[in-house]
């Protein structure tokens, strides 16, 4: 058999982070975890789904096929890890770090990712160790290193406790190096997304403009986790506007989720070709007049459930009060697409260093944009220099939103 060369620097290339920093990041987050350990009388933690381990490790990619939750490995961390906090009396495996793969996924981890070298422990299986059987092999390793410990987990692995709430929360707020990934992967994404629309034409169906976002997307070396196209009446008609072969004529939503290091970001741009009609114009406004009214309310200290009443309140203001129901008005992201949703009365807490992603709608537009929660105000980190933008006034500040795109009638068209 011929071995292929490792090297052991396949992680960092193109991470925006060194080595360094990445060990810095994953012991505050370690350190986190100890912290949710202590609180919750916990021996361990075990890490099931893919956007976890990715989160934990700084970027690492343990997943396989893309659209699962769930990574082909597990990743197993005893209390004890910071040597900062007690650990339960008798415990042999404390501060032990576990990988729980099989043969095809442990080596390449181990080595490209760099687990060796952050001190994890491989625990591996053949492939095959499970077909046919009643037990995942991965519970029996993990029964054989930690026996009869009380374990904390992110999936639905009998005998342990669910702790997937608790994630969501300790994610935050993001670590600098995070945030330094996340304004890379903003910049990129809303630039994407701008393109796109400059670059589209009437007649395009709406699953070519889908293709086209995705290209530019590959190009970058991101991934789409979400793309939504809708064009024209179903625009008026849907929120959620899976791609069709609805062909584009006047209006055009353009609708991104995409995702490096685990990480993940959402824009959403709306391109009208010929002149602004005046309704289209007003409800615009009006979505950015409560835009703006969530970005007022993104501050520490404030709930999701105030900020979504803000919210309420200027719908209805402008003449839409029942309209914040159709639609989901986002929350917070980070490892997930909506890490929690702005929904009434949440005591959900907004923290510095949070990234939201708000989304208020009306038929026919959206505004949807990633932040960052800082000490003067939010980040806007998929905001693209030459976008057209529309202003609202509230309390004497200004606001500049994402306005619709203009672009000629025909301009472009097949």
């Amino acid at each position: 058999m011929i071995a292929a060369p490792v090297r052991a620097d396949l992680w960092s290339s193109g991470n925006l982070l060194t080595p360094a920093e990445r060990r810095e990041e994953i012991r505050l987050k370690e350190a986190r975890l100890e912290a949710l350990m202590v609180a919750r009388g916990l021996d361990g933690i075990l890490l099931t789904k893919a956007r976890n381990h990715a989160w934990l490790l700084a970027g690492s990619r343990t997943w396989i096929v893309g659209a699962q939750a769930e990574s082909p490995v597990w990743l197993l961390l005893a209390r004890g890890s910071t040597g900062t906090v007690a650990v339960p009396s008798g415990s042999a495996q404390a501060g032990k770090r576990y990988l729980v793969a099989s043969n095809m996924e442990g080596p390449r981890l181990m080595a490209e990712e760099g687990l060796r070298g952050l001190g994890w422990t491989e625990r591996r299986y053949p492939w095959f160790g499970g077909a046919g059987g009643t037990q995942d092999p991965r519970r029996r390793i993990v029964d054989d290193v930690m026996p009869r410990a009380k374990l904390g987990c992110d999936g639905p692995v009998a005998g342990t406790e669910d702790i997937g709430a608790d994630l969501s929360r300790i994610r935050f707020p993001l670590t600098a190096t995070e945030m330094r990934r996340m304004r890379w992967l903003g910049g990129r994404s809303g630039a994407a997304v701008a393109a796109v629309c400059r670059e589209i034409a009437p007649g395009m169906r709406e699953t070519e403009i889908g293709n086209l976002l995705a290209a530019k997307l590959a190009r970058e070396g991101l991934s789409p986790t979400v793309i939504l196209v809708g064009v024209d009446g179903r625009l008026e008609s849907f929120r959620h506007l899976v791609p069709t072969d609805e062909k584009l004529k006047r209006l055009a939503l353009v609708n991104l989720c995409a995702e490096k290091w685990g990480l993940v970001v959402a824009v959403s741009r709306l391109v009208h070709f010929g002149p602004l009609p005046a309704d289209l114009a007003a409800r615009m406004q009006a979505c950015a007049t409560v835009d703006a009214t969530y970005l007022r309310g993104a501050r520490p200290g404030s709930t999701f459930g105030g900020i979504l009443a803000e919210g309420a309140e200027a719908y209805a203001a402008m003449g839409w009060a029942e309209e914040w129901r159709n639609h989901h008005q986002g929350g917070s992201i980070g490892y997930l697409e909506r890490e929690s949703l702005l929904v009434p009365d949440s005591a959900e807490t907004v923290v510095e260093g949070m990234a939201l992603a708000f989304n208020p709608t009306l038929p026919g537009v959206k505004i949807e944009d990633t932040i960052l929660v800082g000490p003067h105000g939010p980040e806007i980190m998929t905001r693209v220099e030459g976008w057209p933008v529309r202003r609202v006034v509230l309390d004497g500040a200004i606001w500049e939103l994402p306005d619709i795109l203009v672009r000629p009638a025909g301009a472009g068209s097949r």
